[in-house]
């Protein structure tokens, strides 16, 4: 495996503990690296309240639109549709909060975001 710019790599994780641990484990696996664990958590894995945010987004949403959402799930990841556009359609603009649109937005075609970041493995 080839990463050219490992510090351009994130690796975000909530604010307990055992994600943290696991977020780093993760990132020595991916990037093949030696030692332990602290060194990794405190200079690879993000964990700032704009991280805890976004990772915790679904418990802003209504409850009744996660299931329509985790059923398509598959679907929406596996398609070159605009993300954002396609949970539109499914859940309806009024049942997306600003914090869920953002995310959506920033990930735009899931199959395009996806070749990208092989690219770069």
């Amino acid at each position: 495996m080839l990463i050219k710019n490992r510090h351009d790599l994130k690796i975000y994780s909530s604010q307990e503990g055992r994600c943290q641990k696991t977020a780093a484990a993760f990132c020595k696996g991916l990037l093949e690296l030696e030692g332990d664990l602290t060194p990794i958590l405190v200079s690879l894995v993000r964990k700032d309240e704009v991280t805890q945010e976004l990772l915790e987004f679904n418990k802003t949403m209504d409850s009744g639109n996660v299931p329509g959402i985790m059923t398509n799930l598959p679907k929406l990841m596996n398609s070159d549709e605009n993300l954002y556009e396609a949970v539109r359609k499914l859940i309806g603009e009024e049942s997306i909060d600003s914090n869920l649109e953002n995310i959506l937005k920033n990930v735009g075609k899931p199959l395009t975001l996806l070749k990208k970041v092989n690219y770069f493995l």
